[in-house]
């Protein structure tokens, strides 16, 4: 069992901790304890935390609230190495989450072309691919979901 609520600024040393995991980088740029810190200040970012049922924080999103105030763009989900599995019961809670807080109708989100788990859970929960950008040394796709 897991849930989502919007992070608190104490939680932003938990996720500079889960930013240092070994199976994330080639994937994530880290992000030190002060840029979560800028962008946590930031009125388009919106970070979430993801909790077990005893109530830890297990993982993080971040997210961006487009101009249109109806698109957010996915950012960033990372979860802590021994609850990989939760991602896609987290990545629909932060769905319900947005259309619920933000009203917003569509979640996009681009990822590294090799990152295969990943291109495979967003396809799996609906989301298309929308756009290819042919970058060195890796592509990058970018997905959508209208909800």
């Amino acid at each position: 069992m897991i849930f989502i609520r919007s992070a608190q600024y104490s939680d932003l040393i938990r996720f500079s901790q889960l930013d240092n995991q070994a199976h994330i980088r080639d994937f994530f740029r880290h992000k030190s304890l002060e840029v979560h810190q800028k962008d946590f200040r930031s009125e388009s970012i919106v970070y979430l935390s993801i909790i077990d049922e005893l109530g830890s924080v297990i993982g993080y999103f971040i997210l961006q609230l487009e101009n249109d105030e109806k698109t957010i763009n996915f950012k960033r989900i990372l979860v802590a190495y021994d609850h990989l599995g939760v991602g896609q019961r987290a990545i629909s809670s932060m769905e319900d989450y947005c259309k619920n807080k933000f009203e917003v109708n569509r979640i996009w989100l681009d990822l590294y072309e090799n990152n295969h788990k990943a291109k495979h859970i967003y396809e799996k929960l609906g989301y298309k691919q929308f756009k290819n950008e042919a970058t060195s040394p890796r592509s990058i796709l970018y997905y959508e979901k209208w909800l």
